[in-house]
């Protein structure tokens, strides 16, 4: 395609249709088309001797809107909070309701015990930890110098 063809095209759909060049991207078009608040929280994923953790900020969620969910190996964290906050003493003449959602998903390695999962939601943290296997807990070896 010729560059002036290009360049027309960038600066119709931009002036015309601002979010044109957005909606070709799955994560634009996902945004664009309905689901405002789309809020994905940090996470960090850790590892001690004994545990794997998953920390998430989670700003605003308690623990009621949140679901973690354990399919397999497979750990799913979501998030949905809806305000609905009408006052009966205003006429709205405009009224956007505020909703947010999210939702990760990670395979757990295969040492992680899934029996034992411990969650914990407090001052906007969320906190996982999952316990390793005994048999695969890494050992301190002492070296006999000769």
């Amino acid at each position: 395609m010729p560059l002036r063809d290009v360049m027309n095209r960038l600066f119709d759909e931009s002036l015309w249709n601002p979010f044109g060049l957005m909606s070709k991207d799955p994560f634009f078009d996902s945004f664009l088309s309905g689901s405002r608040g789309l809020n994905l929280p940090s996470i960090d994923f850790s590892e001690s001797d004994r545990e794997f953790t998953v920390e998430a900020d989670i700003p605003g969620f308690s623990a009621e809107d949140l679901d973690i969910e354990l399919n397999g190996n497979i750990l799913t964290i979501r998030g949905k909070k809806e305000e609905d906050q009408e006052e009966k003493d205003k006429t709205y003449h405009l009224r956007e309701r505020r909703e947010s959602h999210f939702e990760r998903s990670f395979p757990l390695p295969s040492n992680a015990v899934l029996d034992n999962i411990e969650c914990d939601a407090k001052d906007g943290k969320l906190t996982i930890n999952i316990p390793k296997s005994e048999k695969d807990k890494s050992r301190k070896l002492k070296v006999n110098v000769k």
